[in-house]
């Protein structure tokens, strides 16, 4: 739980920005609209396809491929019954390398904590979106997804018992800041 605590310290002002952020504030409000959810899955796809094309070039991220691959999917097929075309979505470039298992790291901190965010997300849309159903999956809150919130933290403390926290923690927090100029800016 220590490298948890510290990720969490050190991105509590980057995850509250991106939380109160213009297009999420109206995730989970009843403002949302069919043109604002089909904005912010766009720009959600195209974020993370950028992260794990660059993550999946390395060999030590091929354990959590599943994840990512499941991750993608999910996203895809919620931009296909929004009747988005993929060669439409922009993909974000990371701003700095993310060619080490701390960046992995890093990365699986925001995707599923994301992925545990969206479970709330999802319930709220169906309630307050009358064109959203059940079929679109916001992210994996699906059963079958690889990995859970509670998976990773298991391994979270374990698998990087040799890795640089600090270093995890700070490109947690970078990864936050570019998500969120991501939605600012596409």
């Amino acid at each position: 739980m220590h490298l948890l605590n510290l990720i969490r310290s050190k991105t509590g002002a980057q995850h509250t920005a991106l939380h109160t952020h213009p297009l999420l504030i109206h995730l989970t409000s009843k403002t949302i609209t069919h043109e604002i959810f089909t904005e912010i899955m766009t720009r959600f796809y195209g974020f993370h396809t950028g992260i794990t094309n660059e993550l999946k070039v390395n060999k030590f991220c091929q354990p959590y491929d599943d994840l990512f691959a499941s991750t993608i999917d999910h996203l895809e097929r919620d931009l296909a019954l929004l009747q988005i075309s993929l060669e439409d979505v922009a993909i974000y470039k990371p701003h700095k390398d993310l060619n080490t298992q701390e960046a992995l790291w890093a990365y699986l901190y925001l995707l599923l904590g994301s992925s545990l965010g969206g479970k709330v997300i999802h319930k709220s849309l169906i309630e307050n979106l009358s064109t959203y159903t059940s079929e679109y999956t916001f992210f994996q809150t699906s059963s079958n997804a690889p990995y859970t919130w509670k998976d990773f933290i298991v391994m979270l403390d374990k698998k990087t018992l040799n890795l640089n926290h600090e270093e995890i923690a700070a490109i947690a927090q970078n990864l936050f800041s570019g998500l969120y100029e991501w939605m600012e800016n596409k």
